[in-house]
């Protein structure tokens, strides 16, 4: 029978073994011959770019929701291959390695022996690392946690550690050791801020992931460390500043002091970097009100949506519709009616005759809007936007034919300032790239080889329709595959306005 001493000692044994569990996770598997010849002098460095992987992936998916696939992981191996030393030419095989054999364990989960201290005995405790999601991939919480815990989380014991730092280099008048400490506050307020904008992100993403102990932690670490330390910064700062002013007296006095003027720079740059911290501190401490607000509005709309009832048009609509027999495909246009713009017949109005006449040469006034406009002056929009979108795709393909480089940019340079003036209106080039991002990757050959029905639109954008209007010389494409870029694009339009854009890599398969 363990003691009370003990038994307190161990409470919560088995959340410290978790995140041993996920290093002896990464760990416990060897290396196959060719993935030994890339680091023959040091196998370390391949669990240091594993932990690499781990902490792109999270940023990947933490990052305004985006995916992360096999290639967007290749991409970034490459890019680290000027580091580790290994061919750029083998991140494929890098990625196919380090995703399937390590992190996801050839799809198999992992059983540890581990503590319970609530039971004082041995479970089997399952440690799974990665979540694949149809070809996109995800880190569970468990490694979330321990990727946070290494470098963001307790970050309030630092602040203060390093804030006590400071304050023991400017008593001491070592200004240099000083200003490196004022740059080091100034990352983590920084830090701290990120984190809070992180946690706002996934509430927004998947609020079930987030634990009430996690925001409440959250919360604890900014009121905690930042209340009582803006106060102690503001200190400083007037200790600093007395230590300038007493320089500059003493400089204006003729008393000579050695490295004044290097001094006075450094303690320049300390002074903003505290004005800094200051500020952040401020931002951070009235964001905690609006991260408090979101997170509840995220929880009531959360739990709203658990008590309404929903249907799933998959199993519902989609799945019996797939399993009609063809003497019954006519039936489903009726399922399908209520889904379109009803058109009613026009007929010729008797009121027309005894309604007030306008005078045969009445003009319009400045700013009159035509309020008695027919179904033509609607139908010539939706006209002229279905041509501007035809004129984009017609624009890109014949782009993707006759150009190498295939990037947005590139695209968009291509254009004449007319073309890229008239494709801009209403958005609509945007508009579209964004479309064609979402759908992933474009099968141009399983749609040539499909029935088509097509239906012109009424004004938006319909990428069958378009392809429809496109020669076959245009369409001698397999596929397309557009994937968004982490890079801004700006692009001049007329002269006057700018259009700021992600940047977009297009991979055409021919």
């Amino acid at each position: 029978m363990l003691s009370n001493i003990t038994m307190e000692l161990l409470e919560g044994f088995e959340k410290r073994m978790k995140f041993v569990n996920v290093i002896k996770y990464i760990k416990k598997h060897g290396f196959t011959d060719e993935i030994k010849e890339f680091f023959p002098d040091d196998q370390d460095m391949m669990d240091n770019l594993v932990i690499s992987v781990l902490v792109f992936i999270m940023d990947s998916t933490l990052r305004y929701g985006e995916k992360c696939s096999k290639k967007d992981i290749s991409r970034f191996l490459r890019e680290m291959s000027e580091v580790y030393g290994y061919p750029a030419d083998k991140s494929d095989v890098l990625t196919e390695f380090i995703i399937n054999d390590i992190l996801r364990n050839s799809g198999k989960p992992v059983d540890f022996n581990t503590y319970i201290s609530s039971t004082n005995n041995f479970l089997k405790q399952n440690t799974i690392i990665l979540l694949d999601n149809n070809g996109s991939y995800n880190l569970t919480d468990e490694v979330y946690e321990f990727l946070f815990r290494t470098k963001e989380i307790d970050t309030e014991l630092e602040f203060s550690v390093s804030r006590f730092k400071l304050q023991e280099f400017i008593k001491r008048g070592n200004y240099s050791k000083a200003l490196s400490q004022s740059n080091e506050l100034v990352s983590m307020v920084r830090r701290l801020r990120g984190r809070m904008d992180d946690f706002m992100l996934r509430c927004k993403t998947n609020i079930s992931k987030i634990s009430v102990d996690e925001y409440d932690e959250l919360i604890k670490q900014v009121e905690s460390a930042f209340e009582d330390e803006s106060n102690q910064m503001n200190e400083i700062r007037a200790a600093v500043s007395a230590q300038l002013d007493a320089i500059i007296n003493s400089a204006n006095s003729g008393t000579i002091i050695a490295n004044a003027e290097n001094t006075e720079r450094e303690i320049n740059k300390i002074l903003k970097n505290i004005d800094v911290v200051i500020s952040e501190q401020t931002r951070i401490y009235n964001k905690k009100f609006s991260m408090g607000k979101c997170y509840a509005d995220i929880l009531e709309s959360d739990f709203s949506d658990m008590l309404s009832k929903r249907i799933d048009f998959e199993k519902t609509i989609i799945e019996p519709m797939q399993k009609v027999k063809t003497d019954g495909v006519s039936d489903l246009s009726k399922l399908l009616v209520p889904l379109f713009k009803p058109r009613f017949p026009r007929y010729f109005s008797i009121e027309s005759f005894y309604g007030i006449q306008k005078k045969l040469r009445e003009e319009a006034e400045p700013g009159y809007v035509d309020l008695t406009a027919g179904d033509e002056q609607v139908i010539s929009i939706e006209e002229i936007r279905n041509k501007r979108y035809v004129a984009i795709i017609k624009a890109m393909f014949s782009y993707i034919k006759s150009d190498g480089e295939l990037k947005f940019s590139g695209f968009v340079g291509s254009l004449s300032i007319e073309e890229l003036s008239e494709l801009c209106k209403d958005n609509s080039l945007l508009d579209v790239m964004m479309k064609l991002y979402s759908m992933g990757k474009i099968d141009i050959e399983g749609w040539k080889n499909s029935e088509r029905n097509i239906i012109i639109p009424s004004g938006e954008f319909d990428l069958a329709y378009c392809l429809s209007e496109l020669t076959d010389e245009l369409l001698d494409i397999k596929s397309i595959r557009i994937d968004r870029l982490n890079v801004v694009c700006e692009f001049a339009i007329d002269g006057q306005m700018k259009m700021f854009s992600n940047d977009f890599e297009i991979e055409v398969v021919k």
